[in-house]
Parts: structure tokens; C-alpha cells; sequence
């Protein structure tokens, strides 16, 4: 089976990342990562930065090889700076997407300080991912899940219908507001990255996999992708979670690459 990975963070300089693939005994590496996408049957991964380093990485990783499809990475401390460089990065064609990780940083998605990156998304075509629900503590000292909610991405998604929006990590542990989302608005779809961090183990998964067929149910697979969140666990063990979620396979077909072919133009 084919699949599209729609969340990695192979922005190697970061070392919250590093700490956390040695956590979990993965090679935090690029030919590592390539190794576990030959390994999991992954063909395209969307490579999210963090900050001005981790971009300017995942950008040059992307120009090396067209697997790989860049995403920008929004911090709110350097706002107008991030601005300005997004200009010429998309105007360049090094990027595909935006990142804005809403309770790692304490704002709301509606906060008129992003809509110069939603007129750069909707003038370029390309997709905003927002991070929503669980936030992991030693990421970001403070953390605060208020400003993560999903329910928040509604008013974004009302005032921008033509801009694709990426729900990450479907909201967890919201999966009903999630739903609704992606289920009312055209322009919404969520990522089934980052629920696990690891290993998967069977009662957590098991829940966790009534939770995806509830989001196929109320939203459609059509609405749904694939995602890792890697280095937090193996690209292997998440796809096998997918394929044994007890679903119908034209459902895991979608989740694993068709959704992603649409939303991210993969041809």
C-alpha cells in the first residue's frame, strides 16, 4: 500500500526533536528517515519547520529531492520578520505550505497577525497546517491548550473558504469538534499524525482506532490523512496501524495517500 506521510519534522538542527528520536530509538537522520519511508511504503513526506534554521533545512532537503514537500513554520515572536521572509520564499517557489502551532504559541488561529500568511496562502494556492490539541511540555515550556482547540479553526476557515486548512493531529483528544469541522467546511481536513509517541500500545490504539472510524463516519476518509508526526515514532508502526484499524480498505486507501494527493497537488 501506498502512503503519504502529511506531517514529519525533519528539521535536524532541532534539539527537542533529537532528544525525542533518541527517546524512542530512531535515527534522527535524513537517510534514516528515507530508510523508513523505503521501509513503510511512505512515497512523499510533508516536511514542517519549526523555526528560521529548521526552514531553511527542510527547504534544502526538498531541493535535493522532490519527495519531500516544504511547509514554513510561523513563530509569533519574530512575526514581521517571518512575513517579509515568507514573501520571498514563496515568490521563489521553495515552500508549499504553512505551519502556525497554536498552543506552543499563545494566540488564537483568528488573530489578525496571520492574515498576511492566509493572503500568501490563498494568493500561492497552498494549504495552513495548524497544530491542535494534547501539547507536549518539554517542546515548549507553558504550553497552553485553550489557544489549540479545533473548534478555533472554524472562524478561519468562514472567513477564508478558498484556503485549504490541515486540522494536525485531528484535535486530540477533541475528535467530535474535529469532525464537525472538517465536516462543515469544504476547505478543512485534519491529519491522523501524533497520537501515539513510540509505541502503540493495544488499549490506548484500540481506542484510539474507534476514534478514526468515528472521524471517517461523521467527516469521510475523504477528509482524513495519514501522518506521523516523525521522529515520534517509527513511519512503520504508525502504518501498520492504519492497515489494522479494521476499516474498509477504500477508506485506508484515502487516509494513506489519496486525501494527501489532493490537498498537497501530488501527482
Amino acid at each position: 500500500m501506498r502512503f503519504i506521510d502529511a506531517h514529519t519534522h525533519p528539521g535536524f538542527s532541532s534539539p527537542t526533536f533529537a532528544e525525542a528520536a533518541k527517546d524512542n530509538k530512531i535515527n534522527y537522520s535524513l537517510d534514516g528517515l528515507l530508510e523508513e519511508m523505503d521501509n513503510s511504503g511512505v512515497g512523499s513526506a510533508v516536511a514542517i519547520g519549526w523555526n528560521f534554521s529548521t526552514n531553511e533545512e527542510i527547504a534544502r532537503i526538498a531541493e535535493q529531492d522532490e519527495r519531500f514537500i516544504p511547509v514554513f513554520g510561523i513563530r509569533i515572536a519574530e512575526i514581521e520578520t517571518y512575513i517579509a521572509a515568507a514573501k520571498e520564499e514563496f515568490k521563489e517557489g521553495r515552500f508549499r505550505g504553512f505551519k502556525i502551532f497554536l498552543g506552543y504559541e499563545p494566540v488564537y488561529p483568528y488573530d489578525e497577525m496571520f492574515e498576511p500568511i492566509y493572503g500568501l496562502a490563498e494568493k500561492y494556492g497552498v494549504p495552513v497546517i495548524f497544530h491542535t490539541g494534547d501539547t507536549w511540555n518539554s517542546m515548549v515550556n507553558h504550553a497552553r491548550v485553550r489557544f489549540a482547540h479545533p473548534l478555533n479553526i472554524d472562524d478561519v476557515a468562514v472567513a477564508h473558504p478558498d484556503m485549504k486548512i490541515v486540522i494536525a493531529h485531528s484535535g486530540n483528544p477533541w475528535f467530535e469538534d474535529t469532525a464537525e469541522i472538517i465536516y462543515k467546511n469544504e476547505n478543512c481536513y485534519a491529519d491522523i499524525s501524533g497520537w501515539f509517541l513510540g509505541d502503540i500500545e493495544d488499549i490506548y490504539g484500540n481506542m484510539l482506532a474507534e476514534r478514526l472510524k468515528f472521524l471517517v463516519h461523521y467527516a469521510s476518509s475523504q477528509k482524513l490523512m495519514f501522518g506521523t508526526d516523525w521522529p515520534l515514532i517509527k513511519l512503520e508502526r504508525y502504518a501498520d496501524f492504519l492497515k489494522g484499524c479494521g476499516m474498509a480498505e477504500s477508506y485506508i486507501e484515502n487516509i494513506a495517500h489519496r486525501t494527501a494527493e489532493k490537498v498537497w497537488d501530488i501527482k
